[in-house]
């Protein structure tokens, strides 16, 4: 852990003090100030009209506005102030519903409960050094959701435009 993070403000959002007490601790030891944290969506979201974090750190069922409205409010609102703003969603015993929800809302990067040191170091990390571009459509605005970046030789990509002849795959890792 040889990152200065000393610059970054990331908050906490979760009912339970348990957890946020924890995820700070083991901010505090990758060298990140505390920042502003919230037992609550509501009050947190009453916050992020005026200033949002570097990163935000939030329970999909954090109530009483839960992880997937606040990640959709910072996504979707007019009001937000940041629309890029990088969302670690925490997600008890990644139940495959919530991660789903949580991926089509936005999140930016998604980490099991219960959380370790290790693999929250490494979201914070990926987030910063790997930033993931941004896709607007009709039903969606989030990071891409792809995580392989293919590049698409021929054509169409399409199954049904598909020809075996003039089109390939090649992965680009």
């Amino acid at each position: 852990m040889d990152r200065d993070f000393s610059n970054l403000t990331i908050s906490i959002i979760d009912n339970s003090p348990r957890i946020r007490k924890t995820v700070r601790r083991f901010l505090r030891s990758f060298g990140v100030p505390d920042g502003p944290d919230f037992s609550d969506g509501t009050s947190a979201l009453a916050q992020f009209r005026h200033t949002l974090p570097d990163i935000v750190i939030l329970d999909v069922d954090v109530t009483p506005t839960d992880g997937i409205e606040i990640t959709m409010f910072i996504r979707q609102s007019l009001h937000s102030s940041n629309p890029y703003l990088p969302i670690i969603m925490m997600v008890g015993n990644s139940d495959p519903r919530r991660v789903v929800e949580a991926r089509d809302a936005g999140a930016t990067e998604i980490i099991a409960k219960p959380l370790s040191a290790p693999s929250l170091y490494g979201r914070i990390t990926q987030v910063l050094d790997h930033p993931r571009r941004y896709i607007r459509t009709t039903s969606y605005f989030g990071p891409d959701r792809r995580r392989r970046n293919t590049l698409w030789v021929g054509r169409e990509r399409r199954v049904t435009d598909y020809d075996s002849y003039a089109s390939m795959f090649i992965d680009v890792q």
